[in-house]
């Protein structure tokens, strides 16, 4: 099957459900950019996220690559992996991120979140801080080693930048142009650290550090336009992308 090929058959299965790909990217819990990007630059996905992707649908592996057998042709290697996946039990069709790479992380904090128990700590692959989510760590190692934390490292202010721990590649300064109302939001989603000031009569501007995602736009949807982004350009681009899929 050839990239493109698997692009349109994830586009011809949104189609067949009506989904837009801010729904996809809702349903298989993956950032609403990476969706895009994929999409729009025909970018094949990994693994782990077609794998991903074929939970959303309801579909396997082997059906999302043989649901139009004539019509896909699969190489060699994609054949090798859906045998391999055919081949497991039910209990093992766990794909695991980066083939299974052990993550040693030098853990902070245990921080509860949209229902979940994330780690929150160092990783030493990708020498930052990074979240894990618990119910999602396996083979789990207790290393007798010792590390300093990172000194000044506030466990709010990270999550704070976390809207529902999605994470995209990396955090940027977002301005926000919100109703008077809607400052104790502002604080207790970002702290009383975050920089406000007034606007005009009814409106001031909040400066957050965030990962802008797909659920960092949804949350701002949800006030019905009482939250605007004034800056960067490109996050205000992307915000106007989602809002056209429902249109």
């Amino acid at each position: 099957m050839r990239d493109k090929d698997v692009i349109q058959h994830i586009q011809d299965l949104c189609r067949e459900r009506s989904w837009t790909y801010y729904r996809l990217a809702k349903e298989a819990d993956i950032p609403y950019s990476t969706l895009n990007n994929m999409v729009n630059r025909t970018n094949i996905p990994t693994i782990p996220t077609l794998q991903k992707l074929c939970d959303a649908f309801g579909i396997t592996l082997a059906d999302f690559f043989l649901d139009e057998p004539d019509a896909l042709q699969l190489t060699e290697g994609q054949q090798e992996i859906i045998t391999l996946y055919n081949n497991l039990s039910l209990e093992k069709k766990k794909i695991l991120k980066h083939d299974g790479y052990y993550y040693v992380v030098n853990p902070y904090a245990l921080e509860w979140k949209n229902d979940h128990y994330y780690l929150i700590g160092f990783s030493l692959k990708h020498q930052k801080i990074a979240h894990f989510r618990v119910d999602r760590l396996t083979s789990v190692e207790n290393l007798e080693t010792y590390f300093m934390p990172i000194e000044g490292f506030d466990v709010a202010s990270y999550t704070n930048k976390m809207v529902d721990m999605f994470t995209s590649e990396s955090s940027k300064e977002v301005t926000l142009l919100c109703e008077n109302e809607l400052m104790r939001v502002i604080i207790d989603h970002y702290g009383e650290d975050a920089a406000v000031d007034r606007y005009d009569d009814t409106h001031f501007t909040a400066k957050i550090e965030v990962n802008p995602s797909g659920t960092f736009y949804g949350w701002i949807f949800k006030f019905k336009g009482k939250i605007k982004i004034l800056s960067p350009k490109e996050c205000i681009t992307e915000m106007q992308q989602i809002a056209q899929e429902f249109i």
